[in-house]
């Protein structure tokens, strides 16, 4: 009996031990924040990591002592991701932790080669990445963004992910996406369209626009640039807020949009050619008024509703008409509309929707806007 408890005993020593063979010390971890990915010559691939800085980052006066800086960006090239990340421990003191990777950046040179599954592939496996990790294509070299500073934020990364959450205060800035999202796109051979991310001047970031993807080749296709994105968002109904500029009696006349509602209904009595309407209504505030006219006049109220809902109608008209013909791809998620609703239409025409055939670029896009104008606040002149 006293032998099969000492065996038993052991077993558990044992086992406990080989939990934390793999354990590595806090201390000896390189927490890295942010992540960007270049194209390297002969087909190879740069990985840049911004490894965060603790102690800087929690000194009132880091700026001041040397070493203060509060990331360090440390790139390397490989033949793959994995062994590029891998070669990070021959130049860096600490091993890379990946779980608070918050921004993942591409380079519009390495997302044109259409293999966008083979350089994330390793963060679809990798346990430690999150899969709320932001997914951005970059103009230009991403590293280069990983370096982008302002007085407000202690990390590149950080100003960002933060700019890149502006979508209720902007209309141009497309959703954010983040890798769980592109993973399921690129699973299911659908197209889809990704925050665009840009150096500005000043060493700033700009984050309005979207980059396009088609499902048949997962290839970057082109940008949409901030009245297509702007467009897009009205359609895909992922617009809460922002702020649209009008022209009226040659004034400029600032519509605030504080509620933003569409619905989607397909036609498709011809299944190779649907027909999708699609009901945008506008509520909202005039934020800025150069008129000499009152807008509290019905008549001069009601023009400038109309002059709205044309502008939006024709922002819709401009991005359908690039996604149908320039790009020929759907990124208004009408294909998912067709499987959710009209599953058997869908099941006879999903083979050619946006690849084959190619029946989006055929099908027929109608947009209907309504807006309701509140005029609201102190104004310079009335009647």
């Amino acid at each position: 009996m006293r032998k099969w408890l000492r065996t038993c005993g052991m077993a558990v020593l044992v086992a406990l031990a080989a939990g934390c063979w793999d354990r590595t010390e806090i201390e000896e971890r390189g927490f890295v924040v942010g992540s960007s990915l270049d194209a390297g010559d002969d087909g190879k691939v740069m990985l840049t990591f911004q490894f965060a800085n603790p102690s800087a980052l929690h000194s009132t006066d880091s700026a001041s002592k040397p070493g203060g800086k509060t990331y360090s960006n440390l790139s390397v090239t490989a033949n793959t991701v994995f062994k590029a990340a891998r070669q990070m421990s021959n130049v860096f003191s600490r091993s890379p932790y990946l779980e608070h990777n918050r921004i993942i950046l591409i380079s519009e040179s390495l997302a044109r080669r259409g293999d966008l599954g083979d350089v994330l592939d390793v963060f679809f496996r990798d346990s430690e990445t999150r899969r709320a990790a932001k997914v951005m294509i970059a103009e230009g070299e991403a590293r280069q963004l990983l370096e982008a500073t302002t007085p407000v934020e202690a990390l590149p990364v950080r100003y960002i992910e933060k700019t890149s959450e502006n979508p209720d205060k902007s209309e141009s800035i497309s959703p954010p996406t983040n890798i769980g999202n592109v993973h399921a796109f690129l699973l299911q051979d659908t197209s889809f369209a990704v925050p665009k991310i840009a150096l500005a001047a000043e060493n700033a970031v700009a984050t309005s626009g979207a980059a396009v993807f088609n499902g048949h080749d997962h290839r970057l296709r082109g940008f949409l640039n901030e009245a297509e994105t702007t467009g897009r968002n009205f359609i895909l109904g992922s617009l809460n807020a922002g702020a649209l500029e009008i022209k009226l009696n040659d004034a400029f006349v600032v519509f605030e949009m504080k509620h933003v509602a569409r619905t989607l209904e397909a036609d498709v009595s011809d299944p190779r050619r649907p027909v999708f309407h699609v009901s945008v209504k506008a509520d909202g505030n005039i934020g800025e008024s150069h008129l000499n006219a009152s807008l509290l006049n019905k008549a001069v109220l009601a023009e400038a509703e109309k002059k709205i809902e044309e502008k939006i109608e024709s922002l819709t008209r401009i991005v359908a008409e690039k996604a149908q013909k320039e790009y020929r791809s759907d990124i208004f998620e009408f294909g998912k509309h067709l499987y959710r609703e009209h599953y058997g239409v869908w099941q006879q025409i999903k083979d050619d929707w946006d690849s084959g055939e190619n029946l989006f670029s055929g099908c027929t896009i109608r947009v209907e806007a309504k807006v309701r104008l509140h005029v609201v606040g102190s104004i310079q002149k009335a009647e």
